[in-house]
């Protein structure tokens, strides 16, 4: 009977010990498994930060290049902007010699109708004289007249350039306008 008993016992033991070996060899095999998913996924997990890595540099370096470009464009405004303070500069210096022009104009004018008046009352003035005086007076007409008609050909000129610069500074301040929207 206890050889019965041991028997018993022995297969229980052995039917407790094949259970415990399938158990144990389902979980080894879930471990193997877990572990084999758990490597891919740290592979994925590697591989996507490498890609993540790799864009976020091209990324800044695209931003460096915006960035690059923004300031060269920023220098080429600031050029443009000092030409063109130059050339309102030299616009005002060309109305302010203009107004001087028109002035002395005026002032010769004045004096040779004032000249022309007393040659004409003068009656000890000659014919030739009273020529004189006009083709002076016609010819130092014709040359301030000369003189307003180049400055004001210049004035034109200078103030084509004006809106040519405005121009330009609208056409650069619209593409920094839009590198700032792409970089952003």
């Amino acid at each position: 009977m206890n050889e019965i008993k041991v028997h018993k016992e022995r297969d229980v033991f052995q039917s407790q010990t094949k259970e415990l070996e399938e158990r144990w060899r389902c979980l080894h095999k879930q471990y193997e498994n877990n572990t084999n998913n758990l490597t891919r996924m740290v592979k994925e997990r590697d591989e996507l930060l490498a890609k993540m890595k790799t864009e976020m540099e091209s990324i800044e370096e695209t931003g460096n290049e915006r960035k690059n470009q923004i300031m060269k464009m920023l220098k080429e405004i600031s050029n443009v902007r000092e030409k063109l303070d130059l050339q309102i500069g030299r616009s005002m210096q060309l109305e302010a010699e203009l107004t001087r022009v028109k002035s002395i104009n005026a002032q010769l004018e004045s004096g040779i109708q004032e000249m022309t008046k007393q040659s004409l009352t003068n009656a000890q003035t000659s014919a030739a004289e009273i020529r004189a005086l006009q083709e002076e007076k016609h010819l130092a007409h014709n040359n301030h007249q000369l003189e307003i008609n180049l400055m004001k050909k210049d004035l034109n000129q200078l103030s084509n350039e004006n809106t040519e610069f405005k121009k330009e500074i609208s056409r650069l301040q619209n593409k920094i306008s839009e590198l700032k929207v792409s970089v952003i």
